[in-house]
């Protein structure tokens, strides 16, 4: 209960029909934004509760698609990179001993006799593609990704003017370096990195 004090010849029924409106407006003002809030909430409850169903749905998708590796013999050829077929969760297939065969022109196409600093690049990124090639601790499809990383690496190397290329090598450094701060010290890729990363990122102005 709430008490006014007013002059006696003052409209009180007045007065406490304006205090009593005036009450119910903010009540309900007040309830409104509750409510909105409330809305607001369970709207976003709901969208992570979707996206949780979806990502567990996904999961699945994915878990139901094994990576089939399929070895294949090769005859009359002089290439000893491994011929190893991958196949993604997209049964897309990919050739190890292919991507290593691409890097590697890739590589051998920076002009070592340019610079130093090129000729230097150039004997980094071949130690790294020949570790990858050896490394016990990663399986093909990691050998592949991380060949891959090398590549984009001597793509840039070539071409220091292309903004999108230097992007790209700079992101696949951070790629090599996560993959191998992720392996055991005895594994040759992450003793590589450790040594030629460094380099690399100083020679390439990164």
């Amino acid at each position: 209960m709430v008490k006014v004090h007013v002059p006696p010849d003052t409209d009180k029924e007045k007065i406490h029909q304006e205090f009593n409106q005036n009450y119910q407006l903010q009540l309900a003002a007040i309830e409104a934004q509750y409510k909105a809030q409330l809305t607001a909430k369970e709207t976003e409850i709901a969208i992570y509760r979707q996206q949780s169903v979806d990502m567990m749905e996904i999961t699945k998708t994915l878990a139901n698609r094994p990576i089939h590796v399929e070895a294949k013999a090769m005859s009359h050829s002089n290439d000893s990179s491994p011929n190893i077929t991958i196949r993604d969760i997209n049964n897309s297939a990919v050739n190890f001993g292919e991507i290593i065969g691409d890097v590697t022109n890739t590589i051998n196409q920076i002009a070592a006799d340019a610079s130093p600093e090129n000729a230097q690049l150039k004997a980094l990124l071949q130690e790294l593609t020949q570790a990858i090639e050896i490394d016990s601790h990663l399986d093909e499809e990691e050998k592949a990704e991380a060949a891959n990383q090398v590549k984009k690496i001597a793509q840039a190397s070539q071409n220091p003017d292309d903004a999108g290329l230097q992007k790209k090598a700079q992101r696949a450094v951070n790629f090599l370096e996560t993959i191998a701060k992720a392996l055991e010290p005895a594994s040759k890729l992450a003793q590589a990195c450790q040594t030629a990363l460094p380099i690399i990122l100083k020679t390439l102005g990164f």
